[in-house]
């Protein structure tokens, strides 16, 4: 039962190994899906607070 988190390290490569392996075969499309995701995180991090402030200026408006 406990034996199945004790694996061969050879089996699984590290993280930053697939990374750079999976990078190094094409390098394209694999950048572009990284810059794409951290740019529409970059958006909605920004996004947030104005959100979250707009919903609180109408909520103080409706129930103050």
């Amino acid at each position: 039962m406990g034996n199945e988190t004790a694996k061969d390290p050879r089996e699984t490569p590290t993280l930053g190994y697939a990374a750079k392996k999976d990078i190094r075969r094409h390098p394209g499309p694999s950048d572009e899906s990284i810059v794409r995701f951290f740019g529409w995180g970059m958006w909605i991090a920004i996004a947030i607070p104005f959100v979250a402030g707009a919903a609180g200026i109408a909520y103080w408006l409706v129930w103050r």
